[in-house]
């Protein structure tokens, strides 16, 4: 979300609906596998939490507990259709936070 600074200050993160196992892809907003909640902006940076929005497709590398959240280590970073998004938002984050994702 954009605020009136024009700078993210809360994202929807990737919770997981059920418990996860390696190997599965995740599936659509909406779906089985996971769900979104609101976490500060700087927190998911932080921590590299996988945003709902680039979720979908994303193999996951490890189980992932039920009602925890989704880590970009947590999940195969693959070639999608999405790439273009996925640039996007880490150049926008990248320029907010002033370093490297």
């Amino acid at each position: 979300t954009v605020d009136a600074r024009e700078e993210y200050s809360v994202e929807v993160i990737c919770m997981a609906k059920r418990d996860l196992k390696a190997g599965e892809r995740l599936d659509a907003m909406g779906g089985f596998m996971h769900y979104g909640i609101c976490e500060n902006s700087s927190v998911v940076h932080k921590e590299r939490i996988l945003v709902s929005g680039l979720a979908e497709g994303k193999r996951l590398l490890r189980d992932v507990a039920k009602d925890q959240p989704v880590h970009w280590t947590d999940v195969e970073n693959i070639p999608s259709e999405l790439d273009a998004m996925e640039t996007a938002y880490f150049e926008f984050v990248r320029n907010q936070y002033n370093d490297e994702i």
